[in-house]
């Protein structure tokens, strides 16, 4: 494997070079650009969610990154252990329109209800993403795949919501199950997906 195919555990270190691949790879997504239309918004709002992911990740040793450091990352964390920085919401409440915020704490109370029953051995991928100039070089399989073997190893289950509906094709090659879909307001949808861990039974919610 060449070091550019390769995947390696983020160094807390070089936290900043995954949150700026992710950056990058969500400057066009949906609900990211509906949340933060104005880039410097995004930059700097979006960019904070992603640290704090980022945190959350590293605290249980499971952030990734290519091994060249620039094409793609991902960040999981334990599904009962959600990040909820108090200095970010504060930010949100400072960028984010009002009323998008009351419908995205619409969205968030609806995304409960998707929550796999085994969150206690189920993992989240808060996000995933592959830098623009290297998407459809197959990087975003590597790399997930990688993740989903180690998960697998341990037999745990996996859990996402995927903000663009063109990405659930992906997913459901790894064994994704789509739920269902989560849409308030003129908020862009959201599409929770459950994999079962290896060894393991579906356990996933009825379709809301």
């Amino acid at each position: 494997m060449t070091k550019t195919r390769a995947v390696i555990k983020v160094p807390p270190p070089d936290a900043q070079c995954a949150i700026e691949i992710l950056l990058n790879a969500f400057a066009a997504d949906p609900i990211a650009r509906w949340m933060f239309p104005d880039d410097w918004d995004y930059r700097h709002g979006w960019g904070q969610l992603l640290g704090d992911f980022c945190a959350a990740a590293l605290a249980t040793n499971s952030a990734y990154l290519t091994g060249d450091y620039a094409s793609g990352a991902a960040l999981w964390h334990p599904l009962t252990a959600k990040p909820n920085n108090e200095a970010t919401n504060k930010l949100m409440q400072e960028l984010v329109a009002s009323e998008k915020l009351t419908v995205f704490a619409r969205v968030r109370e609806r995304m409960k209800g998707f929550e796999p029953r085994d969150q206690h051995s189920c993992w989240y991928l808060a996000t995933i993403g592959v830098d623009p100039g290297c998407q459809g070089t197959g990087m975003g399989s590597i790399l997930l795949g990688h993740n989903l073997a180690e998960f697998d190893k341990r037999g745990l289950s996996t859990y996402l919501h995927s903000s663009n509906s063109v990405n659930i094709p992906f997913y459901q090659k790894f064994g994704f199950e789509l739920l269902g879909e989560i849409q308030e307001g003129d908020a862009p949808p959201l599409f929770p997906m459950y994999r079962p861990g290896r060894g393991t039974t579906s356990t996933t919610q009825p379709v809301l």
